[in-house]
């Protein structure tokens, strides 16, 4: 199976829903299996076993996601097994192009103000000096 095959064999999908991280494998073959392995802030959570279900949800609770990776696994009935993994940050951060932004608009003297912290503060503070203004208790001294 050449490179560009894998893509054609399966596609991943995830994204955070009111019940948690929502995995899905859509797969041109019949007769195969299908496993995750969840890492989220870095730190794996959990490995949903193969199984011939190609949907799991993963629930988050009250857990801060910053980051999210999920590795998709299909395994085919001769026990071949092609893998892919997908990595997002949490809907809550600060996308690539506000980051972006960010450091075209500013120098590396900038400080910068901002209202609620979260990862895209850590992500800013690497190159910027950050003052951070946050209400909710989850998010102080989370990122220093």
């Amino acid at each position: 199976m050449k490179k560009g095959d894998v893509e054609e064999f399966f596609q991943p999908s995830c994204q955070l829903t009111p019940d948690g991280i929502l995995c899905s494998i859509d797969c041109n073959e019949t007769g195969v299996e299908y496993a995750f392995y969840v890492d989220i802030n870095g730190e794996r959570k959990k490995q949903y076993w193969y199984s011939q279900r190609n949907t799991v949800v993963h629930p988050i609770n009250e857990e801060v996601v910053n980051t999210y990776r999920i590795t998709f696994f299909v395994r085919r009935s001769d026990g071949e097994i092609k893998s892919k993994a997908v990595e997002k940050r949490s809907r809550w951060s600060l996308c690539d192009g506000v980051l972006r932004a960010i450091m075209q608009l500013t120098d590396e003297q900038s400080t910068i103000l901002e209202f609620g912290s979260g990862y895209g503060s850590k992500l800013i503070s690497v190159k910027r000096s950050l003052l951070s203004i946050e209400h909710d208790g989850n998010f102080i001294n989370q990122f220093e």
